[in-house]
């Protein structure tokens, strides 16, 4: 398979589907945040929102904390990723965030520290 030549291959997700599981999760969060004064998404989530609405399981947790043990995250950097899983739950139609939920985003953001070290070859 040659990576460099995508013309002849076909997305997995259409854009059709993907903007509906968005609609379907931004209308769950304006469902969540209607008696929130300001709040319309989890990304406005304040911290006392994010203990109300991004409670984890025993095993949720304990990833979440080892992995920001180990890298040493800031609680500013454990919010933002629990707003993040947050919204992985809701894009799935979840009421609850899930192990999985964690799962995307610590990869995401193991992605986003990685590509923060790598040179451009030009």
């Amino acid at each position: 398979m040659n990576f460099f030549n995508l013309e002849n291959q076909k997305a997995s997700l259409s854009s059709a589907w993907i903007r509906e599981k968005v609609e379907k999760a931004r209308m769950i969060q304006q469902e969540r945040y209607k008696n929130e004064k300001g709040i319309n998404c989890n990304a406005q989530m304040s911290t006392s929102l994010i203990q109300q609405f991004c409670v984890l399981d025993e095993e949720s947790l304990k990833l979440l904390k080892q992995t920001s043990e180990k890298y040493g995250y800031s609680a500013r950097v454990i919010h933002k990723l629990l707003r993040l899983a947050r919204t992985s739950a809701d894009l799935d139609g979840e009421e609850r965030i899930r192990q999985l939920d964690i799962e995307r985003v610590l990869s995401c953001r193991d992605l986003d520290q990685s590509n923060s070290k790598m040179l451009v070859v030009s």
